[in-house]
């Protein structure tokens, strides 16, 4: 892999390539993909905001014929635009309001275009409250809750063909919540029209101690798709119209320590598809210890412990294991040191070791450099 970065005062461009290094794995490669992306930049003093990008790749790999060991290699150059224009407003104190429109056009090297546009908006509303009650356990003497309702709304319409040959930027398995703006969908080749509401509740908890020293103490959120248009899940069946409903919480009781915990359930049977624990425990800017476990209904059940330990203000030292829940196998384990060259170049060296059958190698190392950066 190879990535170059250029960031404007208001534009980013992006050159990214992609090599295959061995014959045992197929995936597409990109040579190159150059990206041209324009920020959020005012039109006129107008209140409108207009932003977008221009994608330029060329995507080569192989795909296996009838009879066994041919292959044919494809060759498929894509270029894909957006455009969109959105009007944040206030609304009233606290709650704003952003109507936005856009579209995607896309290219598939001369064969067929489709273009998607976007419609929707987003809609949230700030309400806090203080409360001069002491809590003792939190060594706070007064404390103040923040809650944020949320709406995003987006249609998305499709016209045009389906890309070429095979999908090659598709729909991966996400268990997280999934994005809804357009231009941030990573599926290029396999975007379709969509009508969705998003319902969110995010709630924060502040306390201030004795010196006047304010701290995140607590947070808890969730989400919840609403779909009006349903498509097939990729197992043959139809998208359910009430998408899983997601759970992020956090508590800071001490500085020291941190929990986390992030939940997914499904409405539809009522049974738990998904849950992340994580503790960690921090000492000043000497170390930090930290434990996961992860949850995944009929798939996975792993526990994890990450490591960290400051030399100084310019290395470090980073330990991470992974375990299988079910037989307490050793899945993985990696050792990592983060140092900085004459200090300007960011080092990273690593080794990592699997502990299962695979084509790839048992003992990894790695080696990340930066460079430069401005």
């Amino acid at each position: 892999f190879g990535e170059l970065d250029y960031r404007g005062e208001s534009d980013l461009l992006t050159l990214f390539t992609r090599v295959k290094t061995n014959r045992y794995q197929n995936f597409p490669q990109q040579v190159p993909s150059l990206r041209w992306e324009r920020f959020p930049h005012e039109i006129f003093d107008s209140g409108l905001y207009y932003f977008g990008y221009v994608d330029f790749a060329r995507q080569k790999f192989s795909q296996a014929l009838a009879n066994p060991g041919e292959w044919e290699a494809i060759e498929q150059t894509r270029v894909e635009t957006y455009l969109g224009i959105n009007w944040p407003m206030e609304l009233a104190s606290g709650i704003n309001f952003t109507p936005l429109v856009g579209g995607k056009w896309t290219h598939y090297s001369g064969e067929c275009d489709r273009f998607l546009g976007e419609l929707g908006f987003d809609w949230s509303a700030n309400f806090y409250g203080f409360y001069p009650t002491p809590v003792p356990w939190l060594k706070a003497k007064e404390w103040k809750h923040t809650l944020r309702p949320i709406l995003k709304y987006r249609y998305l319409t499709r016209l045009g063909k389906w890309p070429p040959h095979r999908v090659i930027d598709g729909k991966k398995e996400n268990n997280f919540l999934s994005t809804l703006d357009l231009a941030e969908m990573r599926n290029v080749d396999d975007l379709d029209g969509q009508n969705v509401l998003r319902l969110g509740l995010e709630n924060d908890f502040f306390a201030k101690g004795e010196k006047g020293k304010i701290r995140k103490v607590a947070a808890f959120d969730c989400y919840q798709d609403l779909r009006f248009e349903r498509h097939p899940d990729g197992n043959g069946e139809r998208e359910r119209m009430l998408s899983d409903f997601y759970l992020l919480s956090e508590l800071n009781p001490r500085h020291w320590l941190n929990l986390r915990l992030y939940s997914r359930l499904n409405w539809e049977h009522f049974s738990l598809e998904e849950t992340n624990a994580e503790v960690n425990f921090l000492s000043g800017d000497l170390w930090e210890i930290g434990f996961r476990t992860k949850f995944l209904r009929h798939r996975a059940t792993q526990f994890a412990i990450n490591f960290c330990f400051h030399f100084n203000a310019i290395s470090q030292l980073d330990f991470q294991a992974q375990v299988d829940g079910k037989n307490g196998k050793l899945l993985a384990m990696e050792i990592g040191y983060q140092t900085r060259w004459s200090g300007v170049w960011n080092v990273q060296f690593s080794c990592k070791i699997k502990n299962h059958s695979s084509r790839e190698g048992r003992f990894q190392p790695g080696f990340l450099i930066d460079l430069a950066q401005w």
